[in-house]
């Protein structure tokens, strides 16, 4: 064991936590929600040594180098990407046009549609 103080933490755990959950433990707080008196050691405030981290200048060198590589790909893809921009009309075309078979033309179509009589009404002479 680390300490005196790391002894208690981890009685005070093991008191806290039961070994058979009851029913009414369904109703008292959670062990980890107790305020306790034997708190957990804080993490230092100073930082780790630069030279476990690496030194500044490497570092910030590898950063500008992979946003520079980061840069130059979306630009590669978004000028291969970039198709020319199309009529509100020509999308309407095509939609209008797709279950139009292959070699059908317009005027084959209106010719069609104006031969056909809505209304119902039989005309006989």
């Amino acid at each position: 064991m680390k300490s005196i103080q790391e002894f208690f933490r981890r009685l005070e755990r093991e008191v806290r936590t039961p070994r058979e959950v009851l029913p009414i433990d369904a109703f008292l707080p959670s062990p980890e929600t107790l305020p306790t008196e034997f708190p957990d050691s804080t993490p230092s405030p100073r930082p780790p040594p630069a030279r476990a981290r690496g030194s500044g200048a490497e570092a910030d060198g590898e950063r500008r180098e992979r946003r520079k590589q980061r840069r130059s790909r979306k630009a590669r893809s978004a000028g291969a990407a970039a198709e020319p921009p199309r009529k509100l009309e020509e999308e309407v075309q095509e939609f209008l046009n797709r279950d139009r078979p292959a070699g059908s033309r317009s005027e084959e179509i209106s010719e069609f549609i104006d031969n056909v009589d809505l209304t119902g009404d039989t005309q006989e002479e």
